[in-house]
């Protein structure tokens, strides 16, 4: 990520030649190199061997393997550090820089979606898989208190981060369905994904989504206790993470990419229409979601399991970190998003170099 940024710092012309030329050398080339030959890690107890796309700890610093997350950051980085190195001269670089984004993109569906798995039509991204078959239906690690699934059973939405970056159009028939099972409604609670709300006096239902199916950072369903339970060991059993709003905000920033991608030839804006129902549907949400005080949670309680303990409200904030920072920028991200018109994240150079 901090390549990216630093190529939307050097595009928007805050870092001038000789500043790009410096920190390129200086931190961008050292990371670049490293995404592109992998090496040892090993500071303190962290000693492992990471070979990219691999990644020793994914989006939550949970699980290792194959992340559609990981890798759409990956390939970006990648494309945007051949850019920069192009432009401080350093052609070699930048040719293998290039070559190692391609290589990696050119595997994401080979290694990453499953057409073998145990959901919906069986063909779908995968949350994260820790070889490069994904159809062997190997386990995941256990975390978070709860034992691992097979990986096949296991989904997420971070494989809309390839759209977001512009590793894969909106499109892409691999991601439109992989939102068949990421969405369903007929999912085990433990397996489930997406959830709808619905608030009192506000016309509609409003989406949600929890981080991963299986996701045990939140509360007991059993004892309603927080996470980590202190208490008791045996009071651990259970616990369940619940919907974060930073993914409406994500899958907001998706559904203005798709809009925007099935537009007809020689329409490039969206209509008052469109652009109205995306608000209404996702920034509205994310409004939903926040206290009085306009503070956006971490988490927000979906109605699953006892909560004695606590009497939250469906819709409304958990004990998680309130304000998180994270979900703000995703907030005033998705409103300029659909402000301009196109999604704040998402850099043209990477289809673009990609296809060629």
């Amino acid at each position: 990520m901090p390549i990216m940024l630093g190529y939307k710092l050097w595009k928007a012309g805050i870092l001038d030649d000789a500043r790009i030329k410096h920190w390129y050398q200086n931190m961008l080339k050292p990371a670049a190199e490293f995404l592109t030959r992998g090496g040892q890690v090993k500071v303190g107890w962290n000693d492992w061997k990471v070979v990219p796309p691999q990644t020793q700890q994914e989006r939550w610093e949970e699980q290792w393997g194959y992340s559609p997350s990981t890798t759409a950051a990956v390939i970006a980085g990648l494309v945007a550090a051949s850019e920069v190195a192009g432009h401080a001269g350093d052609g070699e670089a930048a040719q293998r820089f290039l070559d190692a984004a391609k290589g990696y993109s050119d595997k994401l569906e080979a290694s990453m979606v499953t057409r073998k798995g145990s959901l919906g039509d069986g063909h779908y991204y995968l949350r994260i898989t820790q070889n490069d078959d994904p159809d062997d239906g190997a386990p995941l690690l256990d975390n978070n208190s709860r034992p691992g699934l097979p990986e096949h059973q296991v989904l997420d939405a971070g494989f809309l981060e390839l759209v977001r970056y512009g590793v894969r159009p909106a499109t892409d028939p691999n991601i439109v369905g992989s939102l068949d099972e990421l969405d369903s409604q007929e999912l085990p609670e433990n397996l489930k994904v997406k959830y709808l709300f619905s608030y009192p006096g506000v016309e509609g239902e409003f989406p949600g989504w929890r981080r991963y199916g299986n996701d045990g950072y939140g509360e007991s369903e059993i004892s309603a206790i927080n996470f980590p339970a202190t208490e008791a060991p045996q009071m651990n059993s259970g616990l369940r993470g619940r919907v974060w709003p930073i993914f409406t905000g994500e899958r907001g920033h998706y559904e203005l990419a798709r809009s925007k991608a099935r537009l007809p030839a020689g329409i490039e804006a969206l209509s008052a229409e469109q652009l109205a129902q995306l608000r209404n549907t996702y920034v509205k949400a994310m409004e939903l979601f926040a206290n009085e005080g306009l503070m956006l949670p971490e988490q927000v309680w979906d109605g699953v399991g006892d909560n004695s303990r606590h009497g939250y409200v469906k819709g409304e904030g958990t004990d998680s970190a309130t304000p998180l920072a994270w979900s703000h920028a995703e907030y005033v991200k998705l409103v300029r998003s659909l402000t301009d018109q196109k999604v704040w994240d998402h850099y043209p150079v990477v289809p673009e170099k990609l296809a060629r």
